[in-house]
């Protein structure tokens, strides 16, 4: 928005032509991881899946939020062009960290100790991780804990594999030291701030923390219950590990000063539940997928004349 301003477009053109843009990019990635991870389910699947995951919001409760997503947040954002295009390089880095994590389980049973990806794989992990984070750093700041739990896990797990794991980490580190700057520049280390990063929890916060959780992810959660048996993949872990981590970053962090009603940590949560949203969706997917594979293997044949 600020390049078009300096071009001289006016705000009232630039700012929605922004926002179109983020969102047609979103549906377009959205629609493309799709294809790629149902490959059997028809085309009308794909783009009705696509068509609510970029759509969907928050239920609406007329009693606590009339106006829908005001008070209760929603995993798509219409009002705020930094974190639709947040969520733009979200979209992109999730897939991209899973399947970095995916072509280590498929080469280690061949290769072991030895087990390594491609500098090309790792450098473009980092370059989009770095993109995210000059768009808006609230991806980061629930992602990157969520990842660096994930990958100790599997580090602990497989004990002879460090190599790949310093690998992955050497991918991250530029990404680690801009988002440390950013956080020097926001909270004050650097220029003057306008507020501070602060512990903020209540009786009240909680409460508004489980009925936003419940308005955002009702479907995210009846999708789970339905797939419950359905074995889950590293991108499903990892989403629901951001999630979780939003979560928790929303319920405990705030900011003093004169961004202490902005609710700035709620758009890494925000962000986490439309990640959580799309790998819970695929999962109901497959599950429908399999669901009408077996009705039509039941039909009866047609009788021969």
């Amino acid at each position: 928005v600020s390049f078009l301003l300096h071009m001289g477009m006016p705000l009232s053109v630039a700012s929605p032509l922004v926002t179109a843009v983020c969102k047609v990019c979103s549906f377009a990635i959205i629609h493309w991881l799709y294809r790629r991870w149902l490959k059997n389910a028809p085309l009308w699947m794909v783009t009705l899946l696509t068509v609510v995951c970029t759509m969907v919001s928050s239920l609406c409760w007329p009693w606590y939020n009339p106006t829908v997503y005001l008070g209760a947040g929603t995993p798509n954002t219409w009002h705020s062009c930094t974190q639709m295009i947040a969520l733009v390089w979200m979209l992109l880095c999730v897939p991209c960290v899973a399947r970095i994590y995916d072509r280590f389980t498929e080469l280690e049973p061949q290769l072991g100790a030895k087990t390594r990806l491609g500098w090309c794989e790792i450098a473009v992990m980092g370059f989009l991780l770095l993109c995210s984070l000059a768009a808006k750093p609230t991806f980061m700041q629930v992602f990157l804990p969520a990842a660096c739990l994930f990958f100790l896990w599997q580090w602990i797990r497989h004990p002879r594999n460090s190599r790949y794991f310093l690998q992955v980490l050497a991918g991250v580190v530029p990404a680690i030291l801009l988002m440390i700057l950013q956080y020097m520049y926001y909270f004050g280390i650097i220029v003057p701030s306008q507020g501070d990063m602060v512990l903020e929890m209540s009786f009240a916060k909680v409460k508004q923390t489980a009925v936003m959780v419940v308005l955002m992810q009702a479907f995210p959660m009846y999708a789970l219950w339905l797939t419950r048996k359905q074995p889950k993949d590293t991108l499903y872990w990892l989403t629901l590990l951001m999630d979780v981590v939003g979560i928790v970053e929303f319920l405990i962090l705030g900011e003093n000063g004169a961004r202490a009603a902005d609710g700035n940590f709620g758009w890494g949560m925000m962000g986490a539940a439309l990640n959580y949203l799309l790998s819970c969706t695929l999962l109901l997917a497959v599950f429908g997928v399999l669901f009408i594979s077996v009705l039509r293997k039941g039909q009866p044949k047609p009788a021969e004349e």
